[in-house]
C-alpha cells in the first residue's frame, strides 16, 4: 500500500493552481461545513426514521504510525526541487513541515444513519466512484449521488495544508457488511527521469492498481477515528487549516444554513467538545452563537448576522404557511414584517434544510411591497431537483447557466418562472403593500428642477433607446443618434425649472414640464405596455402592464409620455391616492432584471391611440438639489 500517481494523458503538465479550490478560497470553513453536510443528508437512509447525526472532532495520529502521511514526503521534495519562488514554493516547503512534525493533526467529518458511499469501485457510476476518483462529475450527471461532486467536492482539499484527503465508509454489501477506504491528494504533476509526466492527482490505496483498501487491510487510527462500526462516512482531513475558533465557527455556520434541517428534527450535530446541536438545543444554542457573533473584532459576524435574521423570521413569523406551487409542490414560507425589517428579502432552502440563497433570480424587486423578511422551504425531492440543477459549486447562488443540457435548461426555466410568479402573488397577499404618498403637480416642478439640470447641449446617447408597443402592436421608436434631437428625444426645451405655464412637453391638461438636460437619467430597455382587458379598465383611468429591463440598479420614478415630437408628446398622469401624478411612484430596479408593474393612468387619459415611451428618473439623494 502507497501513493500512487497515474501517467498524466497526453503528457500534459497540471500546475499548483486549481480552479476548483479557488472557488473555496474566500470561505474555506464555511464553505467545508455547507459540502459535508448538504452531502450527509442527500446520503441520508431512508430505511430509518431517525436523523442524520454528524460528528466534527480533530484528531491527532503519531507520524510514526501513520505511513498515508509521511510516505508523501519523497513526493513533496521532488516538486520543491523544481518549484520556483512563489505560492507553489512556500506551500510545499510549510507542507513538508506539516508531515516531519512528531503528531500529524486531522479534523474528522464523520456521518452516521446514511447509507455511505455505495456503489462499485471501479465505477463508472455511483456515489463512491464519483466522489473519491472523479472529476468534474456532479449529481447533475449522476441521479441518487450525495449532494454536488463536481467543484463541491474540492471543498475539503481547500482546507488541507498538505491538500490530501481519507474516505472511509461503511456500506451493507450484498451480503454482508463492507468497509472501504482510500486517500487522495491533489498536488501538481512530476516529471520521471524518463520524461513521462505524472498526473497531479495521486491515490493511497492497493500498490499498482490504486484501488481501494477493504476492510481488514483498513489502518488502525482510522477505524479508532469513527468510533463506530455503524454505516456511514468519514472524511479525514490532513493538516487542517483552520482557525482556533473553528468549533464556533462551525457551530454558527451549521445554524445559519441549516437551521429548518435541524428544527425538524433530520439533522443533529455533535461540535467537537463544544456543543450538541440538535432540535431540543435550539435555543439554548441559537444564544451562545450570537454571543459568540458579538464579540468584539469577529470577522465572521457580518456574513453570518444576515442569515440568523432569517432564523428569527422561521421562528417569528407574522404569517406563515404552505405555498401550494403548480410548478415546486408543497412549499412552506414564514413571512416577517416589523419596523426591525429595513429591507426587502427572499431567501429559498431546499429539500434537505439548507439555506440555498437571498438572490434567487427573478426574486429580487418588489416595488409593490413594503419591507419584509420572506423564507421559502421547497420541500419536495423532486422539485428540489430543479434548485440543485441550478446551483453554483459553492451552494449558495442559482442560475440557469449551470445547467448545461438544453432541455433540462428550458424545463427548469419554465417551471421556476411559474414558481416566482406564484411567489409574487403570494407576496401581494401577505406582504403589506406600499402607501403611495400624495404627490401634487407643484411637487413635480421642484422634482423635475432638482433632477433635470443640465443644457441644451445634452448628447442624445445620455437617452435610452426604447423599444414600444402600442395597443398590442410592436413597432420600432426611431431615434436620431449624435444630434440635440430637441422635444422628440426627452433632451431638449428651456433650461431650469418651469413656471406654472410653458415648455416643451405638455401634460394632458395643456400644463407643461421642462425636461431640459436630462443627462441623469438611468436607461431602459426593451420597454412595453399592454393595456389590460376591459374588466381592468375602471373609471379611474386606464390600467397598464409594463415591461423592461434597467441598466441600473436603484430606486427610480417611472415617466411615461406618447411618442412624437413638439407639442404631441407629453407627460401621462400616473393615478396617485389622492390626485393625479406626473411621475410614478418610487420602484426599486435591479440592472439588468426584467421589471414588470401595473400602473394605471389618471382620467385625463381616455384612450391611447399613439405610441409611449418611458424613462426613468432617479430618486434624489437625501440633500441633493
Amino acid at each position: 500500500m502507497d501513493w500512487q500517481f497515474s501517467r498524466s494523458k497526453h503528457n500534459s503538465f497540471e500546475g499548483f493552481n486549481n480552479a476548483a479550490m479557488n472557488h473555496f478560497s474566500a470561505d474555506r470553513s464555511g464553505s467545508l461545513i455547507r459540502e459535508v453536510v448538504q452531502n450527509s443528508l442527500d446520503a441520508r437512509d431512508a430505511s430509518i426514521s431517525s436523523p442524520v447525526e454528524m460528528v466534527l472532532s480533530l484528531h491527532r495520529v503519531q507520524a510514526s504510525s501513520n505511513e498515508e502521511i509521511t510516505s508523501l514526503e519523497p513526493v513533496f521534495d521532488q516538486i520543491l526541487s523544481v518549484s520556483e519562488s512563489g505560492a507553489s514554493k512556500e506551500f510545499f516547503k510549510n507542507g513538508k513541515d506539516q508531515i516531519g512534525k512528531h503528531e500529524i493533526a486531522f479534523l474528522g467529518i464523520h456521518d452516521f444513519g446514511t447509507t455511505g458511499l455505495t456503489g462499485p469501485l471501479d465505477g463508472p457510476a455511483g456515489p463512491w466512484f464519483t466522489l473519491v476518483r472523479s472529476t468534474g462529475v456532479s449529481e447533475k450527471q449522476q441521479p441518487g449521488a450525495l449532494g454536488s461532486f463536481g467543484h463541491g467536492s474540492k471543498a475539503p482539499f481547500s482546507i488541507s495544508r498538505l491538500r490530501t484527503i481519507f474516505y472511509y465508509s461503511i456500506i451493507q454489501g450484498d451480503h454482508d457488511i463492507e468497509k472501504r477506504f482510500l486517500g487522495k491528494t491533489i498536488l501538481q504533476s512530476t516529471r520521471e527521469k524518463s520524461g513521462e509526466i505524472n498526473a497531479a492527482t495521486g491515490y493511497f490505496g492497493m500498490s499498482e492498481t490504486q484501488s481501494a483498501i477493504l476492510d481488514g487491510d483498513i489502518p488502525e487510527w482510522v477505524i479508532e477515528s469513527r468510533g463506530s462500526g455503524a454505516l456511514g462516512t468519514t472524511v479525514l482531513v490532513a493538516s487542517p487549516r483552520i482557525e482556533e475558533s473553528f468549533f464556533e465557527l462551525a457551530r454558527a455556520s451549521l445554524l445559519a444554513n441549516f437551521y429548518l434541517a435541524i428544527d425538524s428534527g433530520s439533522l443533529k450535530v455533535k461540535v467537537g467538545d463544544l456543543a450538541v446541536i440538535e432540535k431540543a438545543s435550539l435555543t439554548q444554542q441559537l444564544e451562545s452563537a450570537l454571543e459568540w457573533l458579538d464579540l468584539p473584532g469577529n470577522e465572521h459576524a457580518e456574513k453570518l448576522r444576515e442569515k440568523f435574521r432569517s432564523i428569527q423570521s422561521i421562528r417569528n413569523p407574522t404569517t406563515s404557511g404552505i405555498l401550494k406551487s403548480g410548478a415546486f409542490g408543497d412549499v412552506a414560507y414564514f413571512l416577517r414584517h416589523s419596523d426591525e425589517v429595513t429591507w426587502k428579502r427572499v431567501g429559498i432552502c431546499r429539500a434537505n434544510g439548507m439555506l440555498i440563497t437571498y438572490k434567487p433570480p427573478l426574486l429580487k424587486q418588489f416595488p409593490s411591497s413594503t419591507t419584509f423578511d420572506l423564507i421559502l422551504w421547497v420541500r419536495d425531492p423532486q422539485a428540489s431537483e430543479n434548485l440543485v440543477k441550478m446551483e453554483n459549486p459553492q451552494h449558495n447562488e442559482l442560475s440557469f447557466d449551470q445547467i448545461e443540457n438544453e432541455t433540462d435548461a428550458s424545463q427548469v426555466k419554465m417551471a421556476y418562472k411559474t414558481f416566482t410568479s406564484e411567489v409574487k402573488s403570494l407576496l401581494a397577499e401577505i406582504a403589506p403593500a406600499v402607501s403611495l404618498e400624495e404627490v401634487k403637480l407643484e411637487e413635480i416642478d421642484e422634482l423635475f428642477g432638482n433632477l433635470l439640470e443640465g443644457s441644451l447641449d445634452s448628447k442624445i446617447s445620455d437617452v435610452p433607446r426604447i423599444r414600444e408597443i402600442s395597443s398590442n402592436y410592436s413597432d420600432k421608436i426611431k431615434v436620431p443618434n449624435g444630434k440635440n434631437a430637441g422635444p422628440s428625444s426627452g433632451v431638449g426645451g428651456g433650461g431650469g425649472r418651469r413656471k406654472k405655464t410653458g415648455g416643451s412637453i405638455p401634460t394632458t391638461e395643456g400644463n407643461s414640464v421642462s425636461t431640459a438636460g436630462w443627462t441623469n437619467l438611468s436607461p431602459l430597455h426593451n420597454f412595453s405596455f399592454l393595456i389590460e382587458s376591459s374588466d381592468a379598465i375602471g373609471p379611474k383611468g386606464l390600467s397598464l402592464k409594463v415591461r423592461f429591463t434597467p441598466n441600473e440598479s436603484g430606486k427610480h420614478n417611472l415617466a411615461l409620455m406618447s411618442a412624437g415630437e413638439g407639442p404631441e408628446r407629453r407627460l401621462l398622469e400616473q393615478a396617485g391616492p389622492s390626485g393625479p401624478l406626473a411621475l410614478g411612484e418610487t420602484i426599486e430596479v435591479v440592472g439588468g432584471e426584467e421589471a414588470v408593474l401595473r400602473v394605471r393612468l389618471s382620467s385625463a387619459t381616455k384612450k391611447i391611440d399613439f405610441g409611449i415611451e418611458a424613462l426613468l428618473v432617479p430618486e434624489p439623494k437625501t440633500g441633493e438639489k
